[in-house]
C-alpha cells in the first residue's frame, strides 16, 4: 500500500493532478478530432488526391496514320503519284510499325491500373493521415490548457506530411 502522506504534496493535489492527465488524454482526441473536421480536410484531401492522380494516368500514345495521299502536299506530286503506282502505302504503314507498340501499350495498361487502385484508396489515405494526427499525444496538452499550449500550430502542414508517410501511403493498395 502507498502512504499518500510521505507525498511533499497533498493527497488532493495528486488526485486532482491524475485526474487533469485523465480528462486531458480523454479529450485530446476529441479535440483533435474536431480541429481536423473543422479544418476542412475531409472535404478538401479526397478531391485532391483524385486530382494529382488523374493528372498521373498516361494517355494512350497518338498514332500518325501517312499514306500516299499525304505525300504531295510533303514532296510533290509526282512523289505522290509514285508512292499509289508502287504500293507505297503498305511500305509506309510498315516504316511507321512499332514492334514495341504491343509491350508499350501493356505497361501503359498496368500503369493505369495501379493508378486507379491509388485513386480508389484515397479516401482511406486521407483517414489515415487524420488519425495518425490525431493520435499524437501534444492534443492532450492542447486540451488540458484549454487550447492554449500545444497543438498542432500547422494542422494542414501535419496531416499533408502523414499524408505521405510510408504507414498511409501503403493504403494506396
Amino acid at each position: 500500500m502507498i502512504d499518500v502522506s510521505s507525498f511533499p504534496i497533498s493527497g488532493g493535489i495528486l488526485a486532482a493532478g491524475i485526474s487533469w492527465v485523465a480528462l486531458s488524454a480523454a479529450l485530446g482526441g476529441e479535440v483533435a478530432d474536431r480541429m481536423i473536421e473543422s479544418s476542412g480536410w475531409n472535404v478538401v484531401c479526397e478531391p485532391r488526391l483524385q486530382s494529382i492522380y488523374s493528372d498521373q494516368v498516361p494517355k494512350p500514345p497518338s498514332r500518325s496514320e501517312i499514306d500516299c495521299d499525304d505525300l504531295p502536299n510533303l514532296f510533290g506530286q509526282d512523289m505522290g503519284d509514285l508512292c499509289a503506282q508502287s504500293g507505297g502505302d503498305l511500305v509506309l504503314k510498315l516504316l511507321t510499325l512499332d514492334p514495341a507498340a504491343a509491350a508499350k501499350e501493356q505497361a501503359r495498361e498496368l500503369e493505369e491500373q495501379r493508378i486507379l487502385r491509388k485513386m480508389k484508396h484515397a479516401q482511406s489515405r486521407c483517414d489515415c493521415a487524420a488519425h495518425v494526427v490525431a493520435a499524437d499525444r501534444t492534443w492532450w496538452i492542447y486540451a488540458g490548457t484549454l487550447r492554449l499550449k500545444g497543438g498542432e500550430t500547422d494542422l494542414k502542414g501535419a496531416l499533408l506530411s502523414k499524408l505521405n508517410a510510408p504507414i498511409c501511403a501503403a493504403m494506396e493498395g
